[in-house]
Formats: C-alpha cells, structure tokens, sequence
C-alpha cells in the first residue's frame, strides 16, 4: 500500500495584544493635584538663571496652615529674613521685595554672583579650555556662570522656605506641610516686566479686595512701608524692630524699572488675571469728619 505524501502544514502567525500600560503617551503618569485643589508646579528641571534678572516666586501654603495674613506670621518672617542675611549664600541671594497674603507669600529676590567671580570663573575656563577659540571660552563662561546662579538661586529659596516652614510648625504646634507646592519661578527680563510685578506684588492685597481708608494707606504685610518708587506720599508705621532692607543689586529693581512706566501710585491696581485688562477700582477715601494724616 503506497504510503500518503506529508503535507507541509503552516503555523498561525500570533500577534501581540498592544500595551496598555508604560510609555510615553498622553495623560499618562501622576495627575498634578495638591493639598490647595489647584494643579501643583511640574516637576521639571529650572531653566538656568542669569544673575542680572529679579525673579517673582511664590509659595501657596496648604489648606490646614492658618491664615498668613497675621502679626505672628509677619514677625517670624521678619526673623527668618534677618537669619538668611547671615547665610554662606547671603552674598549670592537676597529677598528685596514681598508680601503676605492670607494663603501664599509673593517675592521678589535676586540671585547673582559676586562679581569677582568672573574673573574666577575666567581663570577656571582658561585652565581647562585648551584650545578653545575666544569665542567658545567666553560662551561656556556665560554657561557656568548661569549654572551657579540658579544653584544659587535654589539654595536661597530653598533655605528660606524650609526655615520659615519649621519656624512656623514650631510657633504654631503643629507637625506636616505646610506649603502646598514647589515654589513657582518667573525671571524678569524687562524693565516693564519688574515694573509690572513689582506693582502687582506691593498691592496684591488690593487685587484681593481689601479696602483702604485713608490717602496713601499701603499693605503693612510687604515692602510697601520701605519702598522708595511710590509718586505720591503714603502713611508709615513705627516699627519695633528694624526691618532687613537691602539695597537692590541689579540695574532693574534699581533703577531699570521706572523706564517700564515711570513711579507707582498707592492707587494703582494690578490686574485680578491674566487676561483681565482691570481690576475693578478699590476707592481710597478719607470720611468727611477726618483730615488725611499726611
């Protein structure tokens, strides 16, 4: 009996089942969300940081930490800045302008390089430069140079905040976070830009609604008592204890920021958004059986 030929059989080809988990792809990983119900600053590496620019930070403090706007906040804060005047980096870092409002402080600081450090960071370059051209060296000097201004930079922020946080637990009795968030950094390159912040952070309280009685009444919880660009007289306080008051270190919050639209008025207002022209106006007033103190 003749045998039957073998048939050559095919095997079925097995497709993988796509991947439903891992990768890139969009809206994946940890959903941004804090203790203030807000989306919470990514978790990305800062931009680098040139030392001729004031930067605008703010900290949002969490929903449990009682309210900021108050006289033992303002005292502590005043202690926890005279204690960072005495840091290894208070040469590199200073706050020059802030204020504190009932959920988050603003600040205006300056992270720059003592200037001797361009001659040092010159002789480093040159030592290992080799035969770089001039060009090539003076860029990667300007590169370094950025690198260690944001180093200083996230050093002074970082020393400030952490302080202010134990202090307060400390005061306070109280254990766990108490900001919500990393702190959330814009540089300012322009005169208009410091001008424009500089404003918003000294009548924040403004923007908020708080009303005003009296000409010239300026937010007691900032740097708007010691602030020298108001066009118009504004009332003071007698301090018990003298505040830090540094002198700016660069041209901008020198100088720099009058030409972006020239003094501040105590009845200027700064947008409630972005994207909102106005703010409604908060009227400043004095009642008729009172004259102004000033």
């Amino acid at each position: 009996m003749a045998r039957r030929g073998s048939e050559q059989l095919e095997l079925p080809i097995v497709t993988e089942a796509p991947r439903t988990w891992g990768g890139s792809r969009k809206g994946a990983g940890r959903k941004r969300a804090s203790c203030v119900g807000r989306p919470n600053v990514p978790h990305r590496t800062r931009p680098e940081h040139k030392g001729r620019f004031p930067v605008h930070v703010t900290m949002r403090a969490c929903r449990d930490v009682p309210p900021l706007r108050s006289q033992l906040v303002r005292n502590l804060f005043r202690k926890v800045l005279k204690t960072q005047a005495e840091r290894s980096y208070a040469a590199q870092f200073q706050v020059v302008h802030f204020s504190i409002q009932r959920d988050h402080i603003h600040l205006i600081v300056e992270a720059r390089l003592a200037k001797r450090g361009d001659h040092g960071a010159r002789t480093a370059g040159a030592r290992t430069a080799g035969a770089l051209t001039a060009g090539a060296l003076t860029e990667r000097v300007k590169q370094e140079r950025a690198t260690q201004e944001r180093e200083a930079l996230r050093r002074g922020i970082s020393g400030l905040v952490i302080s202010f946080a134990r202090q307060l637990n400390r005061r306070l009795g109280r254990r766990g976070k108490v900001w919500a968030d990393r702190h959330h950094r814009r540089d300012l390159e322009s005169p208009t830009a410091v001008r424009n912040t500089i404003l918003y952070v000294l009548q924040n309280w403004l923007r908020h609604g708080m009303k005003t009685f009296g000409l010239g009444i300026v937010d007691p919880y900032s740097t708007a008592l010691r602030f020298l660009g108001w066009a118009d007289p504004h009332a003071t306080i007698i301090e018990t204890e003298p505040w830090p008051d540094p002198a700016p270190r660069t041209w901008l919050l020198r100088d720099g920021w009058t030409r972006g639209g020239g003094p501040l008025r105590t009845t200027d207002v700064p947008p409630a958004a972005r994207g909102v022209r106005y703010a409604s106006i908060v009227e400043s007033y004095v009642p008729s059986s009172m004259s102004s103190p000033l």
